[in-house]
């Protein structure tokens, strides 16, 4: 069983050195760990039921599990301290600190209150918005409110490639304290949000500071339900390395990461058109605005106007295509096919190629079968593409989990760039992230 080690400084003056540096920049998280890991590895899983992306850190003092939606737009973890926390290292963060100040609006920087929970009861604290925006359509978010709090939290360090080293601890790693009530809508079991957004409180940043690695992150997202069938995400950078000598970091194309004013933590890249079968679909590239990346939302949403041009004219296609035959859709699908005429090869149903163009005419991310099109029942594939409506949307494009899944995508948050793999089926899959 892996083990956790304490650091131990060699010298006082290196010591001193250290602590002046952690409280000139306000460090938050301090690591604990025999070697300065090159890679940190979360896996992933894919809940059946609600479709949830989830993983997994250890927290507090005794180290306890916690499963977590993971959400790559959230600033600020947060779990349920409400029902069943109990940790001798947890500690509230004092509403007068450098850190609360820090805190983006939405999470009430400067408030304060006083404590409630046992043992807190008088103090003041910094206060926190703990939300859940976890739903099919992104048209509800339950805000809650408690506290900003540290806490031990303990990952799998890799220091050689693969290689699994020991565990090390963030020993004050910043989240925030929710309730209960926050947790309905998500899978059996959660405990609370993961934030992977554009943050100095997200999973990225506290990691990178905790540990010297760079502040990147690779995400590959599972298909397949089943606990045997995992993705990961790998934080650190590369090299992503795949089955018969295949290194992955290698093939991926770039494009920068655009920021949205109206929610910076959120990530959004620029689609300037849609082809399909590589007849580009007569879309005003004005309408296409902001194209946001989301775990949390199923499947990708698109606002009518897309929408609308996008489905007629991959019908046309599709029905050219080995006389594949439309059939009454099924919701939230809005276009289904029979599957009579559709064939199957590693990359899924055989069906017209969509590619998204970025920002130059040859930056594409290719949709195939196994990213474009869903089973619904024995006899039915929909097109995995929703009407998000006439209703004008601060981002016109919301791609989501389905269209990811075995997709390689590499945020650097230090150069604002997004790297993408398509596919990785006609190789391999996700799990091989964390196998190696």
């Amino acid at each position: 069983m892996a083990s956790s080690v304490l650091i131990q400084t060699p010298s006082l003056f290196l010591s001193t050195i250290l602590l002046l540096f952690c409280f000139i920049s306000l460090c938050n998280a301090q690591a604990s760990s025999t070697s300065r890991p090159k890679r940190i590895i979360l896996p992933i899983t894919k809940d059946a039921s609600t479709l949830q992306y989830l993983t997994q850190i250890k927290q507090g003092t005794p180290l306890v599990s916690k499963s977590l939606v993971l959400h790559i737009g959230a600033e600020l973890l947060w779990v349920d301290c409400e029902k069943g926390y109990i940790s001798s290292t947890n500690r509230s963060i004092n509403c007068f600190s450098n850190l609360c100040k820090k805190l983006k609006p939405k999470y009430g920087p400067g408030t304060c209150i006083k404590g409630k929970r046992a043992g807190y009861r008088g103090q003041w604290f910094c206060v926190v918005t703990p939300h859940n925006d976890v739903s099919p359509n992104q048209s509800k978010s339950v805000y809650g409110s408690g506290d900003l709090s540290s806490d031990v939290v303990s990952v799998q360090l890799f220091i050689n490639g693969s290689k699994a080293g020991p565990s090390a601890k963030v020993q004050r790693f910043a989240f925030g304290c929710g309730s209960t009530s926050l947790l309905k809508g998500l899978a059996k079991g959660v405990k609370g949000i993961t934030s992977f957004g554009r943050s100095e409180l997200s999973l990225p940043s506290q990691f990178a500071s905790a540990f010297r690695i760079p502040r990147i992150f690779a995400m590959c997202l599972p298909s397949v339900t089943s606990s045997d069938s995992r993705g990961a995400v790998v934080f650190g950078g590369g090299p992503y390395n795949m089955p018969l000598g295949n290194e992955i970091s290698k093939q991926l194309t770039y494009t920068p990461l655009k920021i949205n004013p109206n929610d910076p933590a959120e990530y959004n890249i620029q689609v300037t058109a849609i082809t399909i079968d590589r007849k580009q679909v007569p879309i005003d590239s004005k309408l296409f605005g902001w194209t946001k990346i989301s775990t949390v939302i199923p499947y990708t949403i698109m606002h009518t106007s897309i929408y609308k041009t996008f489905t007629r004219v991959f019908i046309e296609k599709a029905k050219g295509m080995n006389n594949i035959t439309q059939v009454a859709p099924a919701a939230p699908f809005g276009v289904c096919f029979s599957d009579q005429n559709i064939w199957l090869n590693r990359l899924g149903p055989m069906v017209p190629q969509v590619d998204l163009v970025m920002h130059k005419a040859d930056v594409k991310w290719s949709l195939f079968g196994s990213n474009s099109m869903v089973r619904v029942n024995d006899d039915v594939y929909c097109l995995a593409f929703v009407d998000g409506g006439k209703k004008k949307m601060d981002s016109a494009i919301v791609i989501g989990g389905y269209q990811m899944e075995e997709n390689l995508l590499e945020f650097n948050l230090a150069k604002s760039t997004l790297g993408f793999k398509s596919s990785l089926l006609g190789i391999t899959s996700c799990l091989t992230l964390i196998e190696g």
